[in-house]
């Protein structure tokens, strides 16, 4: 899977009712992912997600967690313009 693939997992989050997440979430992901490494990001936007919303949520948690790791890659290995150009992407969806 491409890293800009894989930030689907946020937008299937933001599009199915059974996750509890909102732009809100959709943000500190972009913020998470904006200035940690992605090892470092999925760590804290899982625990971003587990504090918020629980982690018995239909483990929303690691969709989460990945998404934003994904987006984080974006960054590192594609340069800023390229995570832009997601962050768009995952704002347009939500």
């Amino acid at each position: 899977m491409e890293a800009k693939d894989g930030i689907g997992f946020l937008i299937q989050l933001l599009l199915d009712t059974a996750y509890p997440m909102d732009r809100e979430d959709l943000e500190e992901a972009i913020r998470i992912a904006g200035s940690k490494s992605p090892s470092a990001s999925f760590g804290v936007a899982q625990r971003h997600y587990v504090i918020r919303h629980g982690s018995g949520v239909h483990d929303g948690y690691l969709g989460f967690a990945k998404g934003t790791r994904w987006l984080a890659m974006v960054r590192r290995d594609e340069g800023d313009e390229a995570f832009q150009v997601a962050v768009t992407r995952l704002r347009e969806a939500g």
